[in-house]
């Protein structure tokens, strides 16, 4: 049996690691969000820059060489974009595997302590039983003496 004082500290300790691991699932989302829309960006500028071809003159083979080259690595900048959001993606996903895992623990040591104050409460009904039936047993010894 358990000290019902005891599993209410614990389960105290417990919500607060899960609310610590709510806030860390949350600013992981963010950060997610965060790199998404900086992959969209850079998606999106690469398709107007790539798909606006040469202007009215035609291009001398330097700018178009400089121009070749600006594209690559922007597309490069996308690549490394993506595997940024697949980053944050996974530690996204770690973080919520943890908040669950704190959820299950704060879960179980509200029923402990639910369990450890019913004890206490069976065990307190126990002995005020036991007082009234050794006070009822004395009082019939008293009248029958």
């Amino acid at each position: 049996m358990r000290d019902p004082k005891r599993t209410g500290q614990l389960v105290d300790v417990y919500r607060l690691r899960e609310e610590q691991a709510e806030v860390a699932v949350s600013t992981a989302g963010q950060r997610v969000e965060h790199e998404q829309q900086r992959q969209h960006a850079l998606e999106q500028y690469l398709a107007e820059y790539a798909g606006a071809g040469p202007q009215a003159g035609a291009l001398s083979a330097g700018a178009l060489a400089n121009r070749c080259a600006f594209v690559a690595k922007l597309a490069d900048a996308c690549r490394h974009q993506s595997s940024v959001v697949e980053q944050q993606q996974a530690g996204l996903s770690r973080e919520f595997t943890k908040l669950q895992q704190r959820q299950t623990e704060h879960r179980r040591m509200e029923h402990l302590h639910a369990s450890a104050c019913d004890h206490r409460e069976h065990d307190r009904r126990r002995q005020e039983q036991r007082a009234q039936d050794e006070a009822a047993m004395t009082q019939w010894l008293l009248s029958a003496g």
